[in-house]
């Protein structure tokens, strides 16, 4: 049995949307920092300044009641793990959406959009750890700027560093080159002029602004655009989707915001870690072939070109390296031939 509890004006001040496959204990982990840190110590008064209460919960951790402006809603894209079992046992207050199959990232997310009833909707991967105050100050920023149509945060590892990887610009022809192929994209981060051409975002990373293209880790916009939007376009089934949507969000005069003083850990690649090498590679590729088709069409013959070329490089390079990938990229090119 799940329930949510409607706050007194009908409508929450935030849904945050969680969607899990087979990540269970990242799951509860999320789901633990998420209610822990929104009605936590810090935050001893609820929006109608209501005291929060402590309840001890049956597997030993405190779980705050009354966070009675905080919907939680976690789509689950059919886990053969213990997750729903889990969720329901040791969060009933969290509303559980079963899918029958893996809808994949994005029609995972829009099935819980859909019944999202908060003013702000976040989009929360399973695997992260909000830190201290992070998801009201998302909110506290949001509602003094109307103007915002998405905003991120400040992404760290486990020790506290931060990840410079989600820090970047809307794909571009010359990012493609120098970023996405294989050899080129290990070297460019460690020149200067080729970081900040291509990777620039990611050396204001510690001050807030408003930037180009924020991480779908954790995307928080209106309820109302995103609804608008459609959620994420469907056509991407992982990877770029949070790209297309900044994209989006950007082509309706609202603008995308980076908030450098809210903080969560993200452990990264929780499920497509499950998947084989090739079809990361495989899957991220064509989404971006996709991305270039829907919005820079004419460039994205010269995109499926140099990802061909880099594929035939590393064939050769692969047989004296690491001859276990071979046949990655050979499958890869005959598969990206078409």
């Amino acid at each position: 049995m799940t329930y949510v509890v409607i706050t007194m004006d009908g409508q929450f001040k935030l849904s945050i949307i969680i969607l899990s496959w087979n990540t269970c204990d990242l799951t509860r982990q999320c789901l633990r920092s998420v209610f822990d840190t929104w009605g936590g110590v810090n935050n001893a008064l609820s929006q109608n300044h209501e005291v929060l209460k402590q309840v001890q919960h049956p597997n030993g951790y405190l779980r705050h009641d009354n966070n009675n402006d905080l919907e939680v809603i976690v789509s689950d894209n059919a886990s053969t793990d213990n997750s729903v079992a889990m969720i329901q046992q040791e969060f009933p207050q969290v509303k559980l959406i079963c899918n029958q199959e893996n809808l994949g990232f994005a029609k995972g997310n829009n099935v819980a959009l859909k019944q999202a009833q908060g003013k702000y909707v976040l989009f929360l991967n399973s695997d992260t750890i909000i830190q201290d105050n992070a998801l009201r100050e998302m909110v506290r920023v949001a509602e003094k700027d109307e103007r915002i149509g998405g905003m991120g945060l400040r992404l760290l590892n486990e020790d506290g560093s931060d990840q410079w990887q989600f820090h970047r610009k809307f794909p571009t022809l010359g990012q493609i080159f120098w970023v996405y192929t294989t050899i080129l994209g290990r070297i460019t981060p460690r020149i200067s002029w080729l970081r900040k051409k291509y990777l620039g975002e990611q050396d204001r990373i510690k001050s807030s602004k408003t930037k180009l293209q924020l991480s779908g880790a954790c995307l928080m916009m209106p309820t109302r655009l995103a609804k608008k939007l459609n959620g994420f376009d469907e056509n991407f089934y992982f990877w770029l989707e949070d790209v297309d949507l900044c994209w989006r969000i950007k082509k309706t005069g609202h603008i995308l915001y980076y908030n450098a003083d809210a903080k969560i850990i993200h452990l990264g690649g929780a499920s497509s870690a499950q998947w084989s090498n090739f079809k990361r590679v495989y899957n991220f590729r064509l989404s971006m072939l996709k991305y270039f088709k829907k919005y820079r069409s004419k460039q994205a013959k010269f995109v499926r070109l140099i990802f061909q070329i880099d594929a035939l490089v590393m064939i050769p390079l692969s047989l004296l390296v690491k001859p276990s990938r071979v046949k990655v990229y050979w499958k890869f090119l005959k598969e990206f031939y078409y």
